[in-house]
């Protein structure tokens, strides 16, 4: 094989390397983002954190700004170590706005028992099965459009 050919190869070599970079079709950097992984330490920091932010008067909508977020990811890898990228922050701030939301919803339900030793709310299976099921079809319904 000649030299231009030695070249092609090793232009072949690096573009496949560099596709195998990519992470949803985003070139991310040149090692593989790690999944976030939210164990409650991590969760109760994030909570902790974007509180701070929000008094901060850094949430002037239904999210955070730009300095909110890097105040957030600033504050999350000096307490926890773990840097996270901000759209990473961004789909857990709004899975638990979700959650959130949902609790939100329980507290209005009447009759909902509450288990102190749990810290849940406690209802006859029943009703848990009736209510995944509107909660189910409230899903199908969302995620239409």
């Amino acid at each position: 094989m000649d030299s231009q050919g030695d070249n092609s190869q090793s232009s072949l070599s690096t573009n496949v390397q560099k596709l195998a970079f990519r992470t949803k079709g985003k070139r991310t950097s040149d090692v593989y983002r790690k999944k976030a992984v939210w164990d409650n330490h991590k969760y109760e920091v994030f909570i902790s954190i974007c509180l701070e932010e929000v008094q901060a008067g850094n949430k002037p909508s239904q999210t955070l700004n730009k300095v909110g977020y890097m105040n957030l990811s600033a504050k999350f890898n000096e307490r926890c170590g773990i840097i996270y990228e901000k759209d990473q922050l961004k789909n857990h701030w709004d899975t638990t706005r979700k959650d959130w939301q949902m609790w939100k919803a329980l507290q209005k339900e009447t009759g909902l028992g509450w288990d102190e030793q749990k810290k849940t709310y406690k209802m006859p299976h029943e009703w848990w099965s009736q209510f995944a099921q509107v909660l189910i079809e409230l899903l199908k319904y969302m995620l239409q459009y």
